[in-house]
């Protein structure tokens, strides 16, 4: 489980931060499953397009594979 204790250690360094809370993620997820990690504010238009078309091309990659092209 992720404890904030784990998070406020590495002080005040935001990409450290980040990079510690992708790798915690990245650890639960299964191995043989695609997963694109995102730093983004629900607000920034431009951010959520670019994981909406990382959405897209996985469903689009995953139906192209099932059907052996």
């Amino acid at each position: 489980m992720l404890h904030l204790n784990n998070c406020i250690s590495l002080g005040k360094n935001y990409e450290d931060a980040i990079s510690f809370l992708k790798m915690v993620f990245m650890q639960k997820c299964n191995p043989l499953k695609q997963v694109y990690t995102h730093v983004t504010c629900a607000t920034d238009t431009d951010q959520v397009e670019k994981i909406l078309n990382n959405v897209f091309n996985m469903i689009i990659t995953a139906n192209l594979n099932s059907v052996s092209l």
